[in-house]
């Protein structure tokens, strides 16, 4: 996970004067990547003592509270530079804490874990713990938001303007994706495949290019996507699914041990639209007519899903996919949630950046963070 805030662009990473406009600053930091290590013990802020006793309750809750507690730690962790306040109730069953920022915070997903998104805090965040049937995280002021590149290859590929006439929403989907794979496989070799498209010093802010330059770009993993449905309906479902993620905020994350092993803790997480607000470069206003948060899941089929996810692709895509999936399922027995030794790790900060000119999230793999 690699964390952006405002505090650090103004006091650290890029020693900005702070007479300089908000606004210049926070669009400057959507296309810088700064780095905030794991802190030892002894350079936590006293600040961050109620986090840790929230956390040490949480977890003292069996392996649910367990995979909670991780996922708020990862999370705070990563901003605890910008933390001003922090304070909890254990109360009536439930373990409330509230942690004030200096600023809000962003971090994209590592790009190897081919997640073009964006975890989203703002200055207040609220986590409460409670037990409703099964253990649920109820959070406030956590979102997850797309990178804006999609949006912009969605609008040049005249998709929704092709498609107009169809009225069902899933004729819609399969006009619209069609319509978007013809187009970006007619733009790969003459864009998308070209290294100045996708480099990072060129084009930071092309995040999905880079995910995209590893996989539609590389023969095996071209080929085993194909091989999942007919024609190019695979890859039609994949990148349509890539470029519709809507920008949402999160309600709640659900937890299901399955096991005596936290790590196979099973989660969903349960969202809401968000059309409104700025976040840098991403107008979220720009997504009010274009129904991505129905489309990008009115296909969805549980039991092919978790054909595929049993052959092992990309254990990053398909567990978020899970979790995403069982939070708009949650009564339907036949989905299964993300398991959480791969959801927690994109939450993890980066602690192994690569050297530039590289996308420095190439090295945020393996036991570095995400």
């Amino acid at each position: 996970l690699i964390l952006f805030g405002l505090h650090h662009l103004v006091g650290v990473a890029m020693k900005i004067n702070t007479t300089q406009s908000p606004l210049f600053i926070f669009v400057v930091f959507v296309e810088t990547t700064i780095f905030w290590w794991l802190p030892s013990r002894a350079l936590r802020s006293e600040e961050f003592d109620a986090i840790d006793e929230w956390v040490t309750k949480a977890r003292a809750k069996g392996q649910e509270g367990r995979v909670a507690a991780e996922l708020v730690m990862n999370l705070e962790t990563g901003v605890q530079k910008s933390t001003t306040n922090a304070s909890y109730i254990d109360s009536d069953g439930s373990l409330t804490l509230e942690v004030q920022h200096a600023c809000p915070n962003h971090g994209e997903i590592a790009t190897p874990s081919k997640l073009p998104v964006l975890w989203a805090l703002d200055d207040r965040i609220k986590y409460t713990l409670r037990y409703e049937d099964t253990w649920k995280l109820v959070v406030d002021g956590i979102k997850l938001l797309p990178v804006s590149e999609g949006l912009v290859m969605y609008q040049d590929s005249k998709c929704k303007e092709a498609c107009k006439s169809k009225t069902d929403l899933i004729e819609t989907i399969k006009c619209e994706r069609a319509w978007f794979f013809k187009w970006y496989e007619k733009k790969w070799k003459s864009t998308f495949k070209k290294e100045k498209y996708y480099d990072y010093v060129k084009n930071p802010g092309h995040k999905m290019g880079r995910i995209l330059a590893g996989m539609y770009g590389h023969w095996l993993t071209w080929y085993s996507i194909k091989q999942q449905g007919s024609g190019n309906d695979a890859w039609e479902k994949f990148l349509y699914n890539f470029i519709t993620f809507p920008p949402v905020k999160v309600d709640f994350f659900t937890f299901q041990a399955t096991s005596d092993n936290y790590e196979e803790v099973e989660m969903a997480m349960q969202t809401s639209p968000l059309l409104e607000g700025r976040y840098g470069n991403l107008d979220l206003a720009a997504y009010k007519s274009l129904n991505f948060y129905e489309k990008n899941s009115a296909e969805f089929d549980p039991v092919e899903f978790e054909k595929q996810r049993s052959k092992g692709f990309s254990p990053s895509i398909m567990n978020f996919g899970a979790m995403t999936a069982k939070g708009r399922n949650l009564q339907d027995a036949k989905v299964r949630g993300g398991t959480a030794k791969f959801i927690l790790k994109t939450t993890s900060p980066c602690t192994n950046p690569a050297q530039p000119p590289e996308d420095p999230t190439f090295g945020c793999q393996g036991d570095h963070g995400r």
